[in-house]
């Protein structure tokens, strides 16, 4: 017996049950002339061979026909049909081994194999009965199919009626009744429910829902419903997950849709709000639940637009949070942009309890590690858009993982992983497995305006003007990011006009030099000249040294390193004022090859907010407090090339800091060279790149006697071959960065001051994958770290096309690489550990035969799956 649930009389529609009952006059019989009958003139009193068809009453547009096996006959007002008996309307049609209908009462009977048939649809029973004026039926036995979905009953009939009924031409309810989308005899799964309410080709509504898997009940929901038109919105996925056992998730996905029709062509629709709503619960066996939802919404024809991320969790695993909060730990992303005339408001949050959430509980649900966050920031402007110039308000609040710092770096109270990204090399204290909640710290607090014009023509259309006005009251956090005793305000404003003047070089326009010239004023006021307070614990008093070299003279006052440069904020001046120069020669010297070479001097006045920063190292404070004008002397090229025919595009890029080395100062750039190139086949299964760029910055002040030139080299190296027929699969790709100098300081020492120098951090990614039949799937997968120098994570995933659903299995092991120090000893050998701990995820996410996933997406996928999909040439 094949199960499911569809509407069983889509195609009885009003037309069709009036006509019936008022116009069946008449019955068509094989090879004769159809004739019509009114209803008056009665019908013979035996079996006949004659056919009559039935005229077109009720706003009937076809005609209504009835064919017996061997006839029909009356009697009573009644109509037999003699043997298997069929009635026709349109695209339907009723056949029963005992057909009747009484011309009084309006209403038909049929028992013995009972078929219900329309282009799509297939229903059966063992019986029926049919009220024609009131558009109600009862069916027995019910079961049947409609397009891929199947339906049957069990239902103890006898005792509590039929387990079909038709309550009005828009619904039908069954009771008893369980449906699928498996053809076989068994199905691999079902859902069972005490009610179903259908609203035909639409909506089924249920109550007492229960999935079965192979006759094994797994899922129980009081009320369930969900759409006709689609593939299943729901999803499971059952793991393993680090420090917390294992967990199964539930995920439940939603689509609205909201249309009105076309101004300009009323017989078409356009989409006026949408929506994508998601729904998940996690159960961890470690002691954790947790519930998100996962919103992307487009509103009023897309003048308000977002996406929404908000998860929590309840959970006594990580001893990483304050006991007051009880182990509530949450993730809130959220993107919005709404535009009102010509105002538009944007926000963009990204902000967490800590930085374990997404390690612990995001982690096993991706394909690819998140990681840890060492920031986490919100920010929120107000835009107002004119054709020749804008207005913006803006603030902004931002946390980052960062120190405790002291002034004995011996002290394990000194943390000095600032900016900690890797969970492999955390270590926060012994009775801690993680990055506790504490070091976020507040690093930008910010309140900004600006009001700036574009380029407008200024006498000609080869001269050009345009000026910006800022003003903004953002927090320094001082030294110690953490406590909020050294924290000072910093407000400024500043002003700039610039002339820029195009030459053409050319009457093509190939070549154009273009020459800007610009002067600014600023002032920018600290509320306080100490940049640390009496609070701030410096052992040893006056002189210690807290980081790379830097010793405090007094609470005003740096020593830059160990030479004998100091750095008071005492001498820094509340304005600047500044002018500069910037040259740019574009170049496209064939349709496929250009490039350009920019000339950048700014200079202006000394002892500035800016440079006070610039010279201290702290360049983290241009993005953090401000973006200060400083003086900056840089020469840069570029040369792009990117043929028509074959899609590849290749990129040389080089730039020189053409300052003086005593104005380079601690962190800076100096210089950098980078070569990139990306190719792709012409149906796309081929697609390589590589890219490589080779850096050198500053390290410690000059005045250092340990300063040196730190030059890294970072790439990254990809090939993936993804064949039309996607019987197999391949990728590679490898990237990192490798330092190429030696910090002069000892071992012991640089380990203190540096957390990650000197460490390449080289990710090699292997994927294979090939598929088995017609239904699986299966990929291997590796990724070795030269950090660790070992894997970090190493498995094999296995996707089952099972027809009417997707299984997914991945097996494999992850690192819980560990630091090999102890916390409370700084001198030992500062090495990670690999230690390899398995691990496992099983998804199921339901579907409709041969229709596209929608929005319960498969959660294990293969390279071939996250891929678009090759295109032919043509």
């Amino acid at each position: 017996m094949s199960t499911g649930v569809i509407r069983p009389f889509h195609h009885l529609r009003p037309r069709f049950l009036t006509g019936l009952l008022l116009s069946f006059t008449g019955f068509l019989l094989p090879g004769a002339q159809a004739q019509e009958v009114n209803v008056s003139d009665g019908l013979a009193a035996a079996p006949t061979t004659a056919t009559s068809s039935l005229p077109r009453l009720g706003g009937s547009d076809g005609a209504i026909a009835i064919q017996g096996e061997r006839g029909f006959y009356t009697e009573n007002d009644v109509a037999h049909g003699v043997g298997r008996t069929t009635v026709t309307f349109d695209d339907m049609t009723i056949s029963a081994d005992v057909l009747s209908i009484d011309m009084i009462t309006q209403q038909l009977d049929a028992e013995g194999n009972v078929v219900f048939t329309t282009k799509d649809d297939e229903v059966r029973a063992s019986a029926g009965h049919y009220d024609f004026r009131r558009m109600e039926g009862v069916a027995y036995d019910a079961e049947g199919v409609t397009g891929t979905l199947h339906f049957r009953t069990e239902w103890d009939e006898e005792k509590n009626g039929p387990s079909f009924r038709r309550i009005s031409e828009d619904e039908a309810l069954f009771r008893g009744a369980s449906y699928t989308t498996s053809g076989f005899p068994v199905p691999t799964w079902r859902i069972e429910a005490r009610e179903i309410i259908l609203v035909p080709g639409e909506r089924v509504f249920m109550r007492g829902a229960t999935l079965f898997v192979r006759d094994t009940p797994i899922f129980y929901l009081p009320v369930y419903s969900r759409s006709l038109q689609g593939s299943s919105p729901w999803s499971f996925e059952i793991g393993s997950a680090p420090d917390y056992g294992t967990y199964a998730s539930v995920r439940y996905r939603f689509h609205h849709e909201s249309k009105v029709p076309d101004y300009n062509d009323p017989a078409k629709y356009i989409t006026r709000s949408t929506g994508r709503l998601g729904l998940r619960t996690d159960f961890f066996t470690g002691g954790a639940i947790g519930v998100g939802i996962d919103y992307k919404y487009k509103f009023d024809f897309e003048k308000h637009i977002g996406s929404l991320e908000l998860y929590g969790v309840r959970e006594n695993v990580r001893e990483i949070e304050d006991e007051s909060d009880g182990g509530q730990r949450y993730l809130y992303r959220h993107r919005h942009n709404s535009l009102f005339g010509k105002t538009m408001f944007q926000l963009s949050t990204s902000w967490m309890s800590d930085p374990e959430v997404e390690y612990d509980f995001f982690d096993p649900f991706l394909d690819e590690a998140r990681g840890r966050r060492p920031e986490r920031r919100a920010r929120a402007a107000l835009t107002y858009l004119e054709e020749d110039w804008v207005a913006r308000i803006s603030g902004e609040i931002k946390d980052r993982v960062t120190l405790s710092r002291y002034g004995d770096p011996t002290e394990i109270q000194d943390d000095d992983l600032n900016y900690a990204t890797d969970p492999n090399l955390a270590r926060t204290g012994d009775d801690s497995d993680g990055i506790d909640s504490d070091r976020y710290g507040r690093v930008t607090e910010r309140f900004d305006g600006r009001v700036a014009t574009r380029m407008l023509p200024f006498f000609g259309d080869s001269l050009f003007w345009d000026a910006e006005f800022n003003a903004f009251r953002a927090l320094d956090a001082g030294f110690n990011e953490l406590s909020d005793d050294d924290d000072a305000l910093l407000t400024g404003v500043d002003y700039y006009n610039s002339l820029t003047h195009r030459m053409k070089l050319d009457r093509q326009g190939r070549f154009t030099w273009l020459n800007t010239v610009g002067i600014g004023a600023g002032f920018y006021r600290r509320n306080t000249d100490d940049l640390v307070s009496d609070s701030i614990r410096i052992p040893g008093g006056i002189g210690a040294v807290p980081v790379d070299g830097q010793r405090y003279i007094d609470r005003e006052t740096i020593a830059l390193g160990a030479g004998s440069r100091q750095l008071s904020y005492d001498d820094v001046r509340p304005y600047y004022l500044w002018a500069d120069y910037v040259s740019r020669l574009n170049a496209r010297f064939t349709e496929n090859l250009s490039g350009y070479l920019k000339y950048t001097n700014r200079i202006g006045t000394s002892r500035s907010a800016g440079a006070f920063y610039e010279e201290a190292g702290r360049l983290e404070a241009f993005e953090d407090i401000y973006d200060f004008p400083v003086e900056k002397h840089w020469i840069e090229a570029f040369l792009n090339y990117s043929p028509l025919y074959p899609k590849i595009e290749t990129y040389l890029a080089a730039g020189y800091n053409l300052q003086s080395r005593s104005d380079i100062f601690a962190n800076e750039k100096q210089w950098y060279a980078g070569v990139g190139t990306d190719y792709e086949s012409d149906s796309g299964e081929v697609r390589l790149g590589a890219s490589s760029t080779l850096s050198s910055y500053q390290a410690r002040d000059r005045g250092d006697p340990n300063e040196f030139d730190f030059e890294e080299l970072s790439g990254r190296l990809y090939a993936e071959y993804l064949p039309r027929h996607g019987r197999y699969w391949a990728s590679l790709t490898i990237d990192g960065s490798i330092p190429l100098s030696d910090d002069p300081v000892a071992e012991a020492n640089r380990k203190q001051a540096r957390f990650t120098e000197n460490r390449s951090d080289v990710s090699i990614r292997p994927v294979i994958g090939r598929q088995f039949g017609p239904k699986y799937d299966v990929e291997l997968m590796a990724d070795y770290n030269t950090r660790i120098s070992g894997l970090k994570e190493a498995g094999v995933l296995i996707v089952r096309d099972i027809y009417d659903a997707d299984l997914s299995l991945f097996l494999g092991a992850r690192s819980t690489t560990s630091d090999s120090e102890d916390d409370n000893d700084n001198t030992n050998e500062d090495r990670p550990e690999s230690n390899l701990e398995p691990y496992f995820r099983f998804g199921l996410t339901f579907k409709v035969p041969e229709e596209s996933q929608g929005l319960s997406a498969v959660s294990l996928k293969t390279m071939r799956d996250r891929r678009r999909a090759a295109s032919f040439v043509e």
